[in-house]
């Protein structure tokens, strides 16, 4: 068996690789009660002391039918 190593890092959450409607590539996940949105910084351009990406984090929408969180890895375009 291979042999496991005790890591001092916690995983927070996870994310995932999305395209919006304008091609655009961002990262979606949930945190808690929490939704998070990962973006290109489009002003980089302006100057080197821009972020390379913006982390956004938002409430999570609820679901209409059951009152709960949002409906698993859905993302709505941006």
């Amino acid at each position: 068996m291979a042999e496991q190593r005790e890591s001092k890092l916690v995983e927070l959450f996870a994310l995932w690789k999305n395209t919006s409607q304008s091609g655009e590539t961002y990262l979606s996940g949930n945190l808690g009660n929490s939704k998070v949105l990962v973006l290109k910084n489009n002003r980089k351009e302006q100057g080197d002391n821009q972020p390379d990406y913006r982390v956004f984090v938002a409430p999570k929408e609820r679901d209409q039918n059951n009152g709960g969180g949002s409906k698993g890895n859905e993302e709505e375009d941006i």
